[in-house]
């Protein structure tokens, strides 16, 4: 019938007793929902994985610099966009944007702006002063100053906020470009 369990009928009359229901949530799982097992053992597997692959893309972006080669990245960001996890969302967005940005593409754009869109869930201060560091450079080398100081100022507040001068020597740098 339709597409209810065989086991609905059989349950539904100890759903229909003439007995109060003291917790609906207890009742619900114990007389109409069916029992199902979890594979936490294959949801760990995943989760590793993306995060494995997370860490291999970005080690190896900064080794050897700009690749074509997406794959290991693009798991990650299959799972995190899956997940509840946004900090590494966005953190793959990132890396997926370093990983084209000589291309200079919409791609690269709209990786950078996904990630931004994550900020406010974000707690890492230095992966959000990476984020505006990328949009600064992105909208600098696309000829578009306004957004750029825009960005850099906004990586500017985030390095003084992480209290680190060398961040902040590398966000004057970004603003200084712009007024160049």
């Amino acid at each position: 019938f339709g597409n209810l369990n065989d086991d609905f009928f059989r349950l539904i009359h100890k759903a229909l007793a003439f007995k109060p229901i003291a917790d609906v949530k207890s009742f619900i799982y114990e007389h109409l929902l069916e029992e199902k097992q979890i594979d936490v053992e294959n949801i760990n597997t995943m989760r590793l994985t993306a995060f494995y692959n997370l860490l291999k893309a970005e080690i190896q972006y900064r080794c050897e610099g700009m690749r074509r080669n997406d794959s290991l990245i693009n798991i990650s960001l299959d799972y995190y966009q899956h997940s509840n996890d946004k900090e590494h969302l966005a953190a793959a967005y990132y890396i997926r944007a370093l990983l084209f940005f000589a291309d200079n593409s919409e791609t690269v754009l709209n990786d950078l702006k996904n990630a931004e869109s994550l900020i406010d869930k974000i707690k890492n201060k230095k992966l959000i002063k990476r984020i505006y560091a990328g949009l600064s450079v992105f909208y600098g080398d696309s000829d578009e100053v306004p957004l750029s100081l825009l960005y850099a100022r906004k990586e500017y507040d985030c390095a003084k906020g992480i209290s680190n001068k060398k961040f902040e020597a590398y966000a004057l740098l970004n603003l200084s470009v712009g007024y160049d």
